[in-house]
């Protein structure tokens, strides 16, 4: 969906398809707002192969700058002489090890994070799959494409709806608010479930 396609139906919703009281542009801000509370419940999932040197995956330069990651829930090794991948075990920070030259090559056993910076046990060069969450940037047009998966556009939907109302004082607004917040709540439960096993 995007963002135009959204605020014609937020539009519908606010009987305001003619005297378009809100402008493309508040409406575009309230969309950016609403994914970026939005990705705070997990609901930006992505996976993607990254390849680098010396056992440290600095986030931000492995990433587009359109994108921030939250939180990374699982990292796999891939072994490309062998075409298998291998999934790592998390270290807290306190019980990962320092580099040791005498196992500083070959399969890695475990990663941490620290930072924007990703750790593993070897020096590389090395592969890896990371599965993360991530918030969006900004969308800069109306006509862009809102990465937002459909199952939860209606939460975002009622997020621009509540933004709209409480701007104009309408007790409406808490209504809206609340249809928002239950779709955020269930985005996180299921959320919970997917990336840790706990609902």
């Amino acid at each position: 969906m995007t963002s135009e396609e959204l605020a014609r139906q937020l539009r519908v919703r606010l009987a305001d398809s003619e005297d378009l009281s809100f402008s493309n542009a508040e409406i575009l801000q309230y969309v950016n707002d609403g994914c970026k509370d939005l990705a705070m419940a997990g609901v930006f999932q992505e996976k993607r192969y990254v390849s680098f040197l010396h056992g440290e995956c600095p986030l931000d330069c492995y990433w587009p700058t359109e994108k921030f990651v939250i939180n990374v829930f699982r990292v796999d090794w891939v072994d490309e002489y062998n075409r298998q991948t291998v999934q790592l075990h998390f270290a807290p920070l306190a019980e990962h090890p320092a580099l040791n030259s005498a196992w500083s090559t070959g399969t890695p056993r475990m990663w941490t994070l620290w930072g924007d910076t990703l750790y593993i046990d070897v020096s590389g060069p090395i592969a890896l799959n990371i599965w993360y969450t991530y918030s969006p940037g900004d969308l800069l047009s109306i006509s862009d494409t809102i990465p937002l998966s459909p199952k939860w556009t209606p939460g975002l939907l009622a997020y621009c709806e509540y933004r709209c109302r409480a701007a104009e004082g309408d007790p409406d607004a808490a209504a809206a608010l609340a249809e928002y917040n239950a779709v955020k709540t269930t985005a996180q439960q299921v959320n919970a479930a997917i990336l840790t096993g706990a609902a």
